[in-house]
């Protein structure tokens, strides 16, 4: 669940951030973003392409840091902490000894079933302050630009439900 969760986090915010690309007088992305550094490439397009700020984000994208080294211990290595990766085991043992859901039993994460609970918590937190940046980043573009517009699918209707 935490890999389905992570994945579902990173193709949300990479979508995203295409989508606010469309509206950048400059191109920032090309066909290689956005790399192997996924989280700070978004965080840095955010930031500096778009003027998002991450002061109320960043306890939230601290914690989905971690979330992102503990997927990719369970996706390439099933869970096991590959010792010889001293920054990255050194980063998930501090954060499993601070955290009651998650832990290291012989090498290997072990995640208690509430841990998602918790995941899922830092993720609706997380959009929620997102969203509250773009919130702000459509009003900057339109002060600039005029009114934001939306093109909709051919026959669909702007009446809400």
């Amino acid at each position: 669940m935490l890999i389905a969760l992570y994945n579902f986090f990173e193709c949300q915010v990479e979508t995203f951030c295409r989508e606010v690309n469309k509206l950048q007088p400059k191109n920032n992305i090309d066909d290689k973003w956005p790399g192997r550094d996924v989280l700070n490439s978004f965080r840095k397009f955010l930031t500096h392409a778009a003027g998002f700020n991450f002061d109320k984000m960043d306890r939230n994208w601290q914690y989905l840091q971690i979330i992102k080294l503990l997927r990719n211990t369970l996706s390439h290595s099933e869970g096991e902490i590959d010792k010889r990766k001293t920054k990255i085991s050194l980063k998930i043992n501090e954060f499993c000894k601070k955290n009651e859901e998650i832990r290291i039993y012989n090498g290997h994460i072990i995640i208690e079933q509430n841990f998602i609970g918790e995941l899922i918590a830092v993720l609706i937190s997380f959009f929620s302050a997102l969203d509250k940046e773009v919130i702000a980043y459509i009003h900057r573009y339109e002060a600039e630009n005029g009114r934001f517009e939306l093109e909709l699918p051919l026959g669909a209707s702007r009446t809400p439900l």
